[in-house]
């Protein structure tokens, strides 16, 4: 055998045995699965929610045990939610029985994304998330629609994605909705102003949604010009 083949076998087993160490991950990604599936079941989404938490909770002092294995549960969870947020209001409708259950369910699956992150810290987890400049407007609609005094893991998620979006080399303007509008009639307030305002209210609000307003302030600035 070569020198650079017994490496590589050397490396794969190396990963096989580094993977092994999150024993759980099949049973957290199955877990996922299952909440898709009972999207208007609240009680099992509460059990569901529940008992992934318990298990990432077990590898809070040691999470790079959990590397080998973030980016399929954090798709697994992504696949889903960006399904649901991004849905259409006749959609919601033919899906949920109610607001209330829609609600719960993207409540739920903002949790899990919060446990992971939680867990394994913001900076490694960003790494994995998807950052598409279209789904700016949309994903700061939905922050702006949630109420100040609800769902803060939800805020705290999507202003730490908003902040990743940010990022993207590109002009603010183009995913802008309010600059294609044929009319000054009932203008909206453009996007970069909308989200500086909104980042500024942070001076008032203390915890993790505060540092994620300054993460999306701090970059908005550089594209509101």
């Amino acid at each position: 055998m070569s020198s650079e083949a017994y490496c590589d076998q050397q490396t794969g087993e190396e990963d096989e045995k580094f993977q092994s160490f999150f024993v759980e991950h099949e049973q957290a990604l199955n877990l996922v699965t299952n909440l898709g599936d009972a999207s208007i079941d609240e009680n099992k989404i509460e059990s569901i929610v529940a008992e992934f938490i318990k298990i990432l909770e077990k590898y809070q002092e040691h999470a790079t045990l959990l590397d080998p294995h973030l980016q399929q549960m954090i798709d697994s969870v992504m696949t889903i939610l960006r399904s649901v947020i991004f849905s259409t209001e006749e959609q919601k409708k033919q899906n949920y029985p109610d607001d209330k259950t829609y609600k719960t369910f993207r409540q739920a699956l903002f949790k899990v994304l919060y446990t992971i992150t939680r867990v394994r810290g913001a900076k490694t987890i960003l790494k994995h998330f998807p950052h598409e400049i279209y789904e700016l407007e949309p994903l700061f609609s939905i922050y702006l629609s949630i109420p100040e005094t609800e769902e803060w893991e939800t805020r705290y998620i999507v202003l730490l994605w908003l902040s990743l979006i940010i990022m993207n080399p590109f002009d603010i303007s183009i995913v802008d909705s309010s600059s294609i509008q044929k009319t000054d009639q009932n203008k909206k307030e453009r996007l970069a102003d909308q989200m500086i305002n909104e980042a500024k209210k942070c001076l008032s609000e203390p915890g993790k949604v505060r540092e994620g307003r300054f993460t999306v302030f701090g970059q908005t600035t550089h594209k509101s010009t």
